[in-house]
């Protein structure tokens, strides 16, 4: 039997579980919103990786679809100029 379906769910379950941990401990030192652009840098970095290793890219029809991804969060833009401010 092929259990390539369940390895793959399992292992993001656990990749999961571990990042949760390690951001919940950063968010203690780290302020929330630039914890937030870090936790999308990292995910930027991981999508990309996969498309390489996949030897794919995203279909997009047009560059309204990735403007519109980018301009999803409203405070990503300011989330590395914050200096203690609440």
């Amino acid at each position: 039997m092929n259990y390539t379906g369940e390895l793959a769910a399992l292992a993001a379950a656990i990749f999961w579980a571990m990042a949760s941990v390690i951001y919940r401990r950063l968010g203690v030192t780290i302020p929330p919103l630039l914890l937030n652009g870090i936790k999308g840098l990292v995910s930027l970095v991981f999508i990309g990786l996969t498309m390489l290793i996949a030897s794919t890219v995203i279909a997009v029809d047009n560059i309204n679809s990735w403007l519109l991804l980018l301009a999803s969060d409203p405070h990503y833009g300011h989330c590395f100029d914050h200096h203690g401010r609440d």
